[in-house]
Parts: structure tokens; C-alpha cells; sequence
């Protein structure tokens, strides 16, 4: 089942032939199809005027065959057919007439990057229709679609957090403390995972210290009030900001998880963003819980890519004002493959996700968490044994993203120290919270004095000189970090 978010209503989208369930298709490149002169209406499902653009999009599924989705922008009715890539797109065209009779007034055209264009500047151009898709220069003679580089325009505006340091994800997961979390000198916070509908979590006892370590084992497993309660809590807060002009917000972001029993994690999230999004400066996709049963299967390129997808499409199908949207980021987990790496950043490139936050919990156990008599415990491992693990991931995908994708870096941050390693391996922000468990509130300004030691030692101005300098000193030529904020 899918949720629309343009209608509110859940309906399932099958193949037509096979009535199987489709997966969304995010990659591949949009054809245009406009009516050469506008209809009067059309019915689908309500009365609609026909003079409203529709969008085909086209996506590889082999070297044989490409799925082709149909979708009216209005009324988001999709159609949804296979198209061999030999066919000519008077073939394709022929077959949607199959399923919509209005298509024979229709041009076809392809959306590409303009001429010498770079960035998101894109024109579109009209199919012969006698020619295939390669043939009229879509593909390549690989079968691979029009190369779409990284998006020149991020959204998260890094500039916009007065401090680099902020609280992860987990500490305020019902939004029940924000004012006293940022009254601690933080520069932004994130608040959840909230899930859709609230679920108890997993049983108890499912938290352990390791105080030897400074290090945690939790198996939480998304407990949430769910995401009315967390609105009512949101919405509480930005009034009083409204009405208490002393009160310095900072910068929030709101992670969204999925139920445990839901069947759909597309939904799970949309549904989140649609209900919490209006009170966030950025919104995160959490798919590297090690607590909730199949989640962290969700990071697999293909589910990753169609989940991010969709949830990006609801977004943007929503009227955000004149503040725009809140920026999306998905969180990931540090036991990820290379392979897995190299598919993630493939996902940021293909959907054009405004960040990432590298990473989770553990749920390995390194060195003397191994022996420690907690350590036998299920769930993910925090603390500074996750330090080096979590910061080898943030310099990889700083590397396979070539510097472009704002990186929050989270993981065994105790220290300034700490937080240095993150900026140099990629971070531009960085988020703590198993340290603020074990030396309170005295590590937030603790570690800002820190840091700010270490940059001046090794001679850089800001945080922002020294974002990825380990890549840098080693020659890789990695460019800075798009900037992402609301509205930025």
C-alpha cells in the first residue's frame, strides 16, 4: 500500500499486467509530456482540468528493459508500464495509449542538462518519435541513462547553526525538552526517532552501562509517543519562542522512524514528515536503528533509493510557505560494507538528499567491550569505542560524495579531540550524547574549548577551513560541502 500524500487516501500500485506491486523508480530521467491544447477535463478518479502538465518517468530496471511511470503532477494517478529498450518512443507513446486515450494529443519530450549547463540547469527537448530512447540520445550506448551529476544546490545551511555541536538523536525523543537541551550552549538538536503512531518500544531492561568504557548498549527500539504527541510538544515550543523573544531556539531537526509492525516504511516516514516537518529546520530519515527488525535493510540501494524517493516526492508535493521546505538527511549505521558505501552515496547523488548523518550505533563490539560483562548484551553499542568505527565511515562517504554532501558526524564524540577527528574526516556539524549522559552538561562548552584549541594548534580560522582536511592534506582535491538550510 502507498500513502498519497496529495489526496490522503492509501491505494496500491501494481504492475497492469502482472497487478504485482511495483517499487518506485527513482532513477532515470524525466519525459515531458504535455498537452499540445488543453482538454477540458478528465476523469481520474475526480474531474480534473487536463491543461496541467503529466510527467513519464523512465527507469533502468536491466539492460533489457525499463519500467515507464506515467503521473499526472495534479492528481498524482500514476500509470505504470515495462518498455523494451529497443522500442521506439512512438512504441512507448502507443503503449500509454493503451491505458490514457487523451495521450494521442500529446508531445513527448526529455528532460536534459542545457546546452554547456551545469548544476540543476535542465531545458526540456522534444523525441523524435521514430527513434529509441538511445537513439534520441536519453541513454547511453551502455543502456545507462543521462548522467545527472551532484546537485549544485543544497539546502541545509550549515552557517545557519551558531554552533557546530549539537545533541543526536534518541536523548528528547517525544520533543518534551527542547528549551532546556538548547539553554545547555548547543548549536542544534535532533529530537526523536518519533514514530508515526506511539508503540512501547522493546521490553525492559534494554539499556546498559558500560561505565568502565563510558560507553552504553541500548535496544530502545523506537519507544515513541508517537507523532501527534511530538507536534503537540512541537507546536507548544515555537510559541513560546513566538511570545518569548529571550528564548534562542538554535537549529531542530526532527528524526523520524517507522512502527515496528508497519508494512510499509515509505508511508511510516511520509506520514512523519507531513505531520512534524512544519516545525523543523531539517528532517531526518533514520533507517540504521539496530533495534527494529529489518530497518537497517532499508539502506540497500535499491530500497534506500525508493524510500528516499518518495518521502523527497511528498515533501515536495507540500506547501511549505515562503520558508520552502525543511531540508531531508537520512541517518545510516557504521556496520555498513564498502559496497554498501559506494551504493549510499549513489542513492544521495541519484535523489539529490540534502545530507547524511554518519552514523548509529554498533552493533559490533571492539576490543575490551567484548569482555566486558555487559558486553554480550543485544543492541548498538555507544561511547568512544564507536569513535574510530563511525569516524572511518564519516571520511568515506565524505570521499564517495567528493566533499559535496553536508555530513553531520555522530559516534563515541566525548572531547574536543573527538570532534576535531570528525571535522577533519568530513563533518561539518557534529552531534554528541552518550558523553552528555556521562559528564553532563560541563562537556558541551568543555568540548567547544577543545575544539577550538585544536583548530588554533593546527592554524585554521574556523571550523570550515577544516572540514575535510585529512582528504585534503592527502591530495584528493575534494570540494567544501554544499551549504543546507531552510530556505537557504
Amino acid at each position: 500500500m502507498r500513502f498519497d500524500p496529495t489526496t490522503g487516501d492509501v491505494r496500491t500500485c501494481c504492475d497492469p499486467d502482472t497487478q504485482l506491486p511495483l517499487p518506485y523508480c527513482p532513477q532515470g530521467l524525466f519525459l515531458h509530456v504535455a498537452p499540445v491544447e488543453p482538454t477540458s477535463s478528465y476523469d481520474c478518479s475526480v474531474q480534473v482540468p487536463w491543461w496541467k502538465d503529466i510527467t513519464l518517468r523512465v527507469g533502468l530496471l536491466s539492460s533489457k528493459t525499463r519500467l515507464v511511470r506515467v503521473k499526472n503532477v495534479l492528481t498524482e494517478q500514476e500509470d505504470t508500464l515495462e518498455v523494451p529498450s529497443e522500442e521506439t518512443v512512438g512504441q512507448v507513446r502507443q503503449r500509454y495509449l493503451t491505458l490514457n486515450a487523451h495521450a494521442e494529443s500529446y508531445t513527448w519530450k526529455a528532460l536534459g542538462r542545457t546546452a554547456g549547463g551545469a548544476g540543476s540547469q535542465f531545458e526540456f527537448r522534444e523525441l523524435d518519435l521514430n527513434k529509441t530512447l538511445q537513439e534520441n540520445g536519453v541513454v547511453d550506448e551502455s543502456g545507462a541513462f543521462e548522467s545527472l551529476d551532484m546537485p549544485s544546490d543544497y539546502h541545509l545551511d550549515v552557517e545557519a547553526c551558531a554552533e557546530i555541536e549539537g545533541l543526536a538523536a534518541g536523548f528528547d525523543k517525544d520533543a518534551e525538552a527542547i528549551k532546556g537541551l538548547m539553554g545547555l550552549g548547543l548549536g542544534f538538536l535532533e529530537v526523536g526517532s518519533v514514530t508515526p503512531k506511539p508503540q512501547p518500544g522493546n521490553d525492559k531492561p534494554r539499556v546498559f552501562r558500560l561505565p568502565e568504557l563510558k560507553a552504553t548498549i541500548n535496544r530502545y527500539g523506537f519507544n515513541s509517543a508517537g507523532a501527534d504527541a511530538a507536534a503537540h510538544h512541537l507546536e507548544s515550543f515555537w510559541k513560546r519562542v513566538e511570545h518569548h523573544p529571550d528564548i534562542k531556539p538554535g537549529v531542530l531537526g526532527v528524526n523520524l522512524g517507522k512502527n515496528k509492525l508497519s508494512e510499509d516504511a515509505a508511508d511510516d516516514y511520509a506520514i512523519g514528515l507531513m505531520k512534524l516537518g512544519k516545525y523543523a529546520d531539517f528532517v531526518v530519515i533514520n533507517v540504521s536503528s539496530p533495534n527494529t527488525p529489518g530497518l537497517r535493510a532499508l539502506q540497500g540501494r535499491q530500497q534506500l533509493q525508493d524510500l528516499v524517493t518518495f518521502v523527497k516526492t511528498t515533501r515536495d508535493n507540500l506547501d511549505w510557505g515562503p520558508g520552502g521546505p525543511p531540508p531531508l538527511l537520512v541517518k545510516i549505521a557504521p556496520d555498513v560494507s564498502d559496497a554498501d558505501k559506494a551504493d549510499i552515496a549513489a542513492v544521495v547523488a541519484a535523489t539529490q538528499v540534502d545530507g547524511l548523518v554518519v552514523g548509529n550505533t554498533t552493533i559490533s563490539r571492539p576490543g575490551a567491550v567484548a569482555e566486558h560483562p555487559q558486553g554480550g548484551e543485544a543492541g548498538g553499542l555507544s561511547g568512544p569505542p564507536l569513535l574510530s568505527l563511525s569516524t572511518q565511515v564519516l571520511a568515506d562517504m565524505y570521499r564517495l560524495t567528493g566533499g559535496r554532501v553536508p555530513l553531520i558526524g555522530c559516534g563515541g564524540v566525548s572531547s574536543g579531540e573527538d570532534a576535531y577527528a570528525k571535522i577533519r574526516a568530513g563533518a561539518s556539524l557534529v552531534e554528541l550524547y552518550t558523553a552528555l549522559a556521562y559528564e553532563g552538561p560541563a562537556v558541551v562548552p568543555a568540548i567547544k574549548q577543545q575544539l577550538a584549541e585544536c583548530l588554533a594548534r593546527d592554524g585554521f580560522a574556523n571550523v570550515a577551513d577544516a572540514v575535510g582536511a585529512d582528504h585534503k592534506a592527502a591530495g584528493g582535491g575534494l570540494k567544501r560541502s554544499r551549504s543546507w538550510g531552510r530556505g537557504g
